[in-house]
């Protein structure tokens, strides 16, 4: 190996950090000791603590200023696919909401209105989870009860035929009517 100054060295900038730098001969500079090793700092982290290189990173100052260009220009592609990263994750939100949108609108077209009165007859559904000796053939539903009260909010106030009240009120999504 000949000494350090002999041959100008080459550098490779990929990534903002100096990856490789050889020689014109391909053979190895290894850093001064007590100096750092270019490949493992960027190149922005040099400039900005004016970092001393050894034998290996003497680099013309013209050259330098290029790879400075070349990591400034990258920044700025980088920030731009930054902005426009953003703007399509604004362009596919916005899809989102115009999609829930139209399926609502759809839903709510199908929707029928379930209207209970005073002296309706329904059907309770059971609600409890206490196992039964018939399985999956238990009724879901008791009944038939009269409508007592139909509050606005969709709670119901049910009574048995016989006249007996419940002691909750019931919510509308649980009752369904009995056509006798």
């Amino acid at each position: 190996m000949g000494r350090p100054d002999e041959a100008q060295p080459e550098l490779e900038v990929t990534d903002n950090k100096i990856c490789q730098v050889t020689t014109a001969n391909q053979a190895r500079k290894w850093p001064l000791k007590g100096k750092f090793v270019a490949s493992k700092l960027s190149v922005k982290y040099a400039m900005l603590h004016k970092i001393s290189y050894g034998v290996q990173e003497h680099v013309h100052a013209g050259l330098f200023q290029n790879v400075i260009h070349k990591v400034m220009a990258s920044d700025m592609t980088r920030f731009d696919q930054l902005n426009l990263i953003e703007e399509k994750r604004l362009i596919a939100m916005c899809h989102g909401q115009l999609y829930q949108q139209r399926m609502k609108t759809a839903f709510d077209r199908k929707v029928r209105p379930r209207m209970f009165r005073e002296g309706d007859l329904v059907l309770k559904k059971i609600l409890s989870f206490k196992p039964d000796s018939r399985g999956k053939w238990t009724s879901k539903y008791e009944g038939p009860y009269v409508v007592k009260r139909a509050f606005s909010g969709g709670a119901l106030i049910l009574t048995t035929i016989d006249g007996e009240e419940l002691t909750r009120p019931v919510n509308t999504d649980a009752v369904n009517k009995y056509f006798a």
